[in-house]
């Protein structure tokens, strides 16, 4: 493994029970401000100047060659907004908890989009309801009535609007500068939930006040056409629709029968274009006729996106009318990270019938895009306000598509990230870069371009420009015949590994972390400069804290510490059940490791907990305890553990957590800091140059050869619009 070498010097922990050194770290990094630059330009390359940009309430002047530099600030996550006349303001969420040795953070070109009244805004969320853990803690809902309310519920059932506007606190500044906006509702909208459908496993609804926080937040229009609009029949479902229509909301997709069911919405002013929403759902539910999810001639729910002719006349004769129709279609195969060929169908059948845009939702889980005669279609934006607990569900995206006649004349995928149940905006780091580049992987006929945090959908391939970095890595071969490199060392931010070569004969697999949250990096915005020390998906005790003296890379690591009179270890175990590579679509990879990097100050040993666990269910189908640190005062060391596979079948998916005991004398000190989950993939031949597709998220390789060692060439391929100067 190459990496740098860093000093770690813990000592005796402080009254609030910090260590010292870390106390000082802190310090540090709250009392070092930073400083950001950049540069503005338009849609021809030349620089905007005169642009107001600020960052909290520290404002600058772009210069006449488009650059601006804020100084003096505080090291907290905040929005970067540029304003410019006859432009849409340009925002970007900036990751600033950086090293306190990072003194300045060039983010480099700005793109602002001209100000077309004729091309409004759409930003389209993905699947949204505010019931279950919203209303309850423990997520179970009393069957048939409104649940009573819960002082450790978000939501009051009593008063549901102040808490549901309080859960889109962070995610305002995502829909401020939209002319029209939108969200997948998946749920009824009743305070009535006595008739349940008897053939849902899950029953989700909103209670009517809920709909608040939505207009607060600015939502124009929401989509019921998906399968839990239906979940208490006719009755939930003719509340719904009543109290949307209250409530001001536009709606589409579901109806008392098929034939309204079909009916879209039509939005006029204050639009440049006749906009028609046309939404259907894929999920039907039930063979038997009675209890469908979808409408039909006698029974209501969903749209029926199977019945191609009908989603084909609606379509046609909105554009035929002069309006310019948009499909929000509900389909797909859930958690799966690559679209169904159902999914894919259905945007085919809505570009050719006239679709100007298609968006889709139901996998929970971020997917790819494509173009379908050059109209844009998004796979699944995955969760925007959803209590599900399953990890890989955590990370959404919010689309914001600059809409014309023909399609989209600027698009970009806004990463967003859920935390305690509530989204946040993701900033310019590793976490949003990494979900874009997975989500570029697995797109078709378009390239997806990480940029400043964000997913930037090009109308066609020739206005993305590469550039290519090679990176020569030494390595030395052990006894075993493998090594690992850790890619992350070596790649800047957006870039993904394109081609890699050895100079003598070598195979490699590359990989994926399927854990996202394993660097205890703070990347969200949440408005609270504290809550960079909370690390809500490692669910922390007394013993263990994210701590800012020296990590291995970034501004934060975590901490383990333990002293002579503790009785009980200290354990820090990740909150989510991680599922296998492959496990939505039956084709679990085994083929795993858990790397990381650790060191101590007179620590004692630190062993790495592992248990497979079903894809749902308590049950457990063993523990493999490995240590990974021997213990004692180290630098950096790193740690890699492969994991056997299963004996059982329905094992796909693990726990993990790391458990230090503690010291027979003094104070123990651990620090764990870049911990991944990898999936190791195909077996490639880097004897000769191999060539990778771009973009990608394989961020490890590990290598097989003789003892000995290796030079490895990489090259690394970053993407960015062509029309950067």
């Amino acid at each position: 493994m190459i990496g740098f070498i860093a000093r770690f010097a813990c000592t005796v922990p402080e009254s609030d029970g910090l260590p010292p050194s870390e106390t000082v770290a802190r310090q540090r990094l709250a009392d070092t401000p930073i400083t950001v630059s950049g540069r503005l330009f338009d849609d021809l390359g030349a620089p905007i100047a005169g642009a107001a940009v600020t960052i909290g309430n520290s404002v600058a002047t772009s210069d006449v060659t488009g650059t601006f530099t804020l100084d003096d600030l505080p090291r907290t996550n905040a929005w970067l907004v540029a304003r410019a006349s006859g432009r849409r303001d340009a925002r970007v969420a900036l990751g600033l908890v950086l090293s306190p040795d990072v003194a300045v953070l060039d983010i480099g070109p700005m793109w602002m989009q001209p100000l077309d009244a004729a091309v409004p805004r759409l930003v389209i969320g993905g699947d949204t309801q505010f019931g279950r853990h919203y209303l309850q803690h423990d997520g179970i809902l009393p069957d048939g009535q409104v649940p009573e309310d819960d002082p450790l519920a978000p939501i009051r059932a009593s008063d549901p609007e102040p808490g549901s506007t309080a859960l889109l606190t962070h995610v305002t500044e995502l829909f401020v500068d939209a002319d029209w906006s939108a969200l997948n509702l998946e749920c009824a909208v009743t305070d009535a939930p006595f008739t349940p459908h008897p053939d849902q496993r899950f029953l989700l609804f909103t209670l009517p006040d809920s709909l608040g926080a939505l207009v607060t937040l600015g939502i124009d229009y929401v989509s019921s056409g998906n399968n839990h609009s239906f979940d208490f029949l006719s009755d939930g479902l003719a509340d719904t629709l009543a109290h949307l229509q209250a409530f001001g909301l536009g709606n589409s997709g579901a109806g008392m029968e098929s034939t309204s069911a079909w009916e879209p919405h039509r939005e006029e002013a204050p639009l440049g274009l006749k906009i028609s929403a046309i939404a259907a759902s894929s999920v039907s539910g039930s063979d038997n006729p009675s209890f469908l999810l979808v409408a039909t001639e006698e029974q209501g729910g969903a749209a029926d996106l199977r019945d191609s002719d009908a989603f084909v006349d609606a379509i046609e004769s909105e554009r035929l009318e002069g309006r310019v129709p948009i499909a929000l279609l509900h389909s797909g195969r859930e958690y799966s990270p690559e679209a169904s060929d159902t999914t894919r169908d259905a945007i085919s059948v809505a570009a050719e019938a006239g679709a100007a845009l298609i968006v889709s939702t139901h996998p929970h889980v971020v997917q790819g895009v494509e173009r379908v005669d050059g109209i844009l279609g998004f796979h699944s934006l995955g969760n925007f306000l959803f209590d599900q607990d399953r990890h890989e569900t955590l990370l959404g995206i919010v689309a914001q598509v600059d809409l014309a006649t023909d399609g989209d004349r600027h698009a970009v995928a806004i990463p967003i990230a859920s935390e305690d149940y509530t989204p946040r905006p993701l900033t310019t780091g590793e976490m949003s870069g990494g979900l874009i580049r997975r989500m570029g992987e697995f797109s078709e006929g378009v390239t997806v371009v990480p940029w400043l945090g964000r997913g930037w959908i090009p109308r066609d391939d020739g206005a993305v420009e590469r550039l290519d970095r090679i990176v020569t890595a030494q390595v030395d071969i052990g006894f075993t015949g493998e090594a690992v490199l850790d890619l992350r060392l070596f790649a800047l931010p957006g870039e993904s590994l394109a081609e890699v070569s050895a100079d003598r004969p070598a195979d490699a697999q590359p990989g994926r972390d399927l854990l996202d949250w394993g660097t205890f990096e703070d990347e969200d915005i949440d408005g609270d400069g504290d809550d960079i020390y909370v690390a809500s998906h490692w669910p922390a005790g007394s013993a263990s804290f994210v701590c800012a003296d020296r990590p291995h890379r970034g501004a934060l690591a975590m901490c383990m510490t333990r002293t002579l009179d503790n009785v009980e270890d200290a354990v820090l175990n990740f909150g989510h059940r991680v599922r296998v590579w492959g496990d939505a679509i039956d084709a679990p990879n085994y083929d795993l490791s858990v790397i990381g990097w650790a060191r101590g100050d007179a620590s004692s040993p630190i062993d790495l907990n592992v248990t497979w666990r079903p894809t749902e269910g308590t049950e457990s189908y063993g523990t493999t305890t490995t240590r990974v640190f021997p213990g004692g005062t180290t630098t950096w060391t790193s740690f890699l553990t492969h994991l056997e596979t299963p004996s059982v079948a329905e094992a796909r998916a693990l726990d993990i957590g790391f458990r230090m005991e503690p010291p027979s004398r003094g104070v123990s000190v651990g620090v764990i800091d870049d911990v991944a989950i990898v999936s190791w993939e195909e077996v490639l031949s880097i004897g000769a140059p191999t060539v990778l597709a771009v973009p990608n998220d394989r961020d490890f390789l590990l290598i097989h050869t003789d003892p000995g060692p290796l030079e490895v060439t990489l090259t690394f391929r970053g993407l960015r619009p062509a029309v950067i100067p």
